[in-house]
């Protein structure tokens, strides 16, 4: 998909990119949302479903200091007027590239394989003649529960400096108490907030944060003064035709696991990754082939219907329409009813997970979060 900044596809087209107890879906515009643990109940960043608005609550911006100017990789995060945005899906991971300013950007989103962490690889090319100095912000607008109204003045925050990681929890959660959410990046940090009000600002938005105004330094505080997110940033120079590749990180894992998970951030091999991670879709997708007249409908059979079911349906249990996190009665038996042919496992799992919910005389429970079973 090709956008111009602010433009955005008739409904929003999402990919849903999930392992088994976390994920993300991202946008064709750049909206993206997070969670972890449980897509409904343990949302990191707000889910939205307003087709009209899309309001992302995530963002990745890069500040020129020289001019000011703020460029992203996104369409719905850029000003800028002349620049084409291009967006692509495809199982397991999405990506984005534009030409703006002067520099060419490009962004992998995916997830790191069994780790609770979303991965955002940055590549940034000089295309001009002379220096750049780069400021790269990475946002997230803090839920840590499902419901930022309740759950957003019971967020506390920290700065990790042995780990150079900005943390968050909800210690007031009942089911997830225990578990941290965290940003960190592959480049020394050189500023960081966790409050929402600071980054966005009064008469600030999305698109142009008070934050990225004037000087653009963050104030190097983890008081979320009741209106918490994630903010980080990192300093950059790149000569002409110089490319540089940034990671960000933005996880949730419990609080015991937060040190051996930062470490393999830190070690991991991106290329690596992609290639793991293409690798895996290839062997589950490939399992049926069909090969009719309607090369579209091909298409659909061999990649999209099974990798949407399994990665949506079974894994997320959510999407832009609906962030449930729970099991229906009917409804995961169908879904893996239809990879019997891919995985008959997904369906045995399936039998069990159901059947403990079925009473003696005969009647079912609808539907029902899984660890909890409200």
């Amino acid at each position: 998909i090709r956008l111009r900044a602010g433009q955005s596809t008739p409904h929003p087209w999402i990919n849903v990119i999930s392992g088994k107890d976390f994920g993300f879906h991202v946008s064709a515009e750049g909206a993206a949302y997070t969670w972890g643990a449980n897509s409904r109940d343990y949302q990191l960043s707000p889910w939205s479903n307003d087709t009209v608005v899309n309001q992302p609550g995530e963002g990745l911006y890069i500040r020129d200091l020289e001019s000011g100017d703020v460029l992203s990789p996104f369409a719905c995060l850029s000003s800028d007027p002349a620049a084409i945005f291009e967006a692509r899906h495809q199982p397991g991971r999405s990506s984005f590239s534009t030409l703006s300013g002067g520099l060419h950007l490009d962004l992998d989103l995916t997830v790191a394989g069994a780790d609770p962490v979303r991965v955002s690889r940055l590549q940034l090319r000089n295309e001009g003649i002379s220096t750049r100095r780069l400021r790269i912000f990475h946002y997230s607008e803090l839920v840590l529960g499902n419901n930022k109204a309740r759950s957003g003045s019971f967020v506390t925050a920290r700065f990790d400096d042995a780990l150079d990681i900005l943390c968050a929890t909800n210690h007031y959660s009942l089911d997830y108490n225990g578990r941290i959410a965290f940003m960190g990046a592959s480049e020394p940090l050189t500023s960081f907030t966790a409050s929402r009000g600071e980054f966005i600002g009064r008469n600030g938005s999305m698109r142009v944060p008070d934050a990225l105004r004037g000087d653009a330094v963050l104030s190097r505080s983890a008081d979320p003064s009741g209106d918490p997110c994630l903010a980080i940033a990192c300093d950059v120079t790149l000569a002409p035709g110089e490319t540089r590749e940034i990671l960000f990180y933005l996880g949730d894992t419990p609080e015991a696991g937060l040190p051996e998970v930062v470490e393999r951030c830190r070690g991991m091999d991106f290329a690596r990754l992609v290639e793991a991670t293409d690798h895996d879709w290839s062997q589950f997708l490939g399992t049926l082939q069909v090969e009719t007249p309607d090369s579209a409908m091909d298409r659909m059979v061999n990649t999209w219907l099974p990798y949407q079911n399994l990665g949506c349906r079974i894994r997320a249990r959510a999407a832009f329409y609906q962030a449930s996190g729970a099991f229906g009665f009917r409804d995961q038996l169908q879904d893996t009813a239809a990879l019997l042919l891919h995985d008959s496992s997904l369906a045995r799992a399936q039998l069990i997970n159901a059947a403990s919910r079925q009473f003696v005389e005969g009647d079912v429970q609808h539907w029902w979060l899984p660890a909890t079973g409200a």
